[in-house]
């Protein structure tokens, strides 16, 4: 077993996860003080964190390609980030906290490009690392579209997307996650920013830390 935990936060699109990532770390941060240990807390994001998967989600956000193959880039990037980032860390007693994970693809392609089968494949072979605790901020569609249309960015190809492939992938977010055990916290990300950041503080202080703890021993 790790001595550190490895968090993914998932949600739907405009769902608020950079904000809340943020609020994560700092207290995470604040608790490993409290309790006396030098290891540090690490974010990262999938896909990217490393120099190799950086340029590949340069071309899964920017490039049109077969659906095939971007599920392949998908399982590349992931893998780097794994090997060189997320397990040297928590080896080490570290907590990393990913923006994204596999659930994604599970919602994006498994789902959304309808590659269920392929997808199983490919996590059987690749065996991405399972989280201690995955965050997954759900906020309803219309919700999720009117917020991305609000956000002051360059939209990549997923945010130009049609309708009918953002349905399914919320739907199959949702789907994915009700399947989950209870690695999954789930947040009503509808409400405030401070109302929702009080729900993750409350996962903290009731399921991460005591975890946490227990490795301690």
């Amino acid at each position: 077993m790790h001595k550190g935990l490895f968090i993914s936060v998932e949600g739907h699109d405009g769902s608020g996860k950079t904000t809340q990532i943020n609020v994560l770390q700092s207290y995470l941060a604040e608790a490993l003080n409290t309790l006396g240990l030098k290891s540090g807390v690490v974010t990262t994001r999938d896909p990217g964190g490393t120099e190799f998967s950086e340029e590949i989600r340069k071309i899964l956000l920017n490039s049109d390609m077969c659906s095939w193959s971007e599920l392949l880039l998908f399982a590349a990037a992931r893998k780097q980030l794994e090997t060189e980032v997320i397990l040297p860390r928590i080896e080490t007693g570290h907590i990393v906290i990913s923006d994204r994970w596999f659930d994604s693809t599970y919602a994006y392609q498994a789902y959304g490009r309808e590659l269920m089968s392929e997808v199983e494949e490919i996590m059987h072979v690749v065996k991405p690392i399972v989280p201690d605790f995955t965050f997954f901020l759900s906020l309803p569609l219309i919700d999720s579209m009117d917020r991305i249309t609000l956000r002051n960015e360059t939209a990549d190809r997923f945010d130009h997307a049609d309708l009918e492939f953002k349905t399914k992938v919320h739907n199959g977010f949702i789907e994915h996650m009700s399947k989950q055990d209870q690695r999954v916290l789930h947040i009503d990300a509808t409400q405030s920013i401070e109302e929702v950041s009080v729900q993750i503080k409350q996962h903290v202080d009731e399921q991460i830390i005591p975890a946490l703890k227990k490795r301690m021993q």
